[in-house]
């Protein structure tokens, strides 16, 4: 008599079907909504800030507002994207199309590394797990594409 247990499949694939890749896609691919904040960052620049009289001031107001632990999330959210599309391992958001150029991954890579870092005491320990996976998953793969195109 065999015991059967409840489970649930995730669809943990990057691109879509029609090659897109969503910053929800992106975020969960980071591992960390806390790390990989955009949320606060819609808030800070919604329209409604906007609304003033001097589009120039309620630009400066809103980037007044927000913290360097917001721009750092976007910054590696970015980075995080640009390193996977370079490995050629997503589909270019732009574009659609999946096109390698392993030199701006290990760029991107580079840099993800320098601001671990820094993003550490931002963190908390399973976001910190969680970057340090994405980045040591990122670095393997980066790997295995130079190996698989003959690169040095």
């Amino acid at each position: 008599m065999s015991e059967q247990r409840g489970f649930e499949v995730r669809d943990r694939r990057r691109v879509r079907p029609d090659g897109g890749v969503t910053p929800e896609d992106v975020a969960e691919a980071a591992g960390s909504s806390q790390f990989v904040s955009g949320e606060h960052l819609d808030e800070l620049l919604d329209t409604d800030l906007l609304q003033d009289d001097s589009p120039e001031d309620a630009a400066d107001e809103a980037m007044a507002q927000i913290r360097v632990g917001d721009l750092l999330g976007y910054f590696t959210q970015e980075l995080i994207t640009h390193a996977w599309v370079g490995c050629g391992l997503w589909a270019n958001p732009r574009t659609g199309k999946v096109e390698q150029n392993l030199p701006e991954a290990k760029k991107a890579i580079d840099l993800l590394g320098d601001l671990a870092k820094h993003a550490e005491a931002e963190l908390d320990p399973a976001a910190r797990r969680r970057f340090q996976n994405e980045l040591a998953t990122l670095r393997l793969n980066y790997i295995s594409q130079c190996r698989a195109a003959g690169a040095p």
